[in-house]
């Protein structure tokens, strides 16, 4: 099961380094996006992660950039790490630099995964996060993946952490998590 699992995740990982490599995280079809067009740089907004204050309990509004992406401020293992919202990624993605920075020190030996993409296979090495931490939602427990060297620059918040919360929709210019 966790064999599928992994394998599952790394062909999702597949499609998010595609995606990165050729545009932003597209999440505008999910509030009614039209045909949009890519621009020549594509520029993501920094999210303003502070909570709405109409909003209560564990529930939080982000807001996104042009286009819907949204680039969110959050806390790993109580360390800070900026994330782009991937809904197509299975599972959250680190990149090298970043896991390290969160103390995890990923041997060649832990690359144990073979992703294919289009710019041929990576390795990839799978790793638990205690908790991953965005204002007042907390989720503990969430399935990573770490990609190795120059691979990905940002990191990827993907439905690992996304599944695991009561609901996430778009509403405008905002993007509204409640757990």
């Amino acid at each position: 099961m966790l064999l599928r699992a992994v394998f599952f995740a790394a062909c999702a990982l597949v499609v998010a380094l595609v995606i990165s490599q050729a545009a932003p995280v597209w999440v505008a079809s999910w509030h009614g996006g039209g045909d949009e067009t890519l621009p020549s740089e594509p520029s993501i907004a920094a999210v303003d992660s502070r909570p709405e204050p109409e909003l209560q309990g564990r529930q939080v509004a982000l807001r996104t950039g042009p286009g819907g992406h949204a680039t969110i401020n959050g806390r790993v293992n109580n360390r800070p790490v900026t994330f782009l919202l991937d809904t197509g990624a299975t599972m959250v993605v680190l990149n090298e630099r970043t896991a390290r920075n969160l103390g995890y020190h990923l041997a060649k030996s832990d690359f144990t995964q073979v992703s294919r993409t289009a710019n041929g296979d990576v390795l990839v090495a799978p790793i638990r996060l205690s908790e991953i931490r965005v204002d007042n939602i907390v989720v503990r427990d969430v399935p990573a993946i770490v990609v190795p060297g120059q691979v990905l620059e940002g990191n990827l918040l993907g439905m690992s952490f996304l599944n695991r919360l009561r609901k996430f929709e778009f509403q405008g210019d905002r993007l509204v998590l409640t757990q």
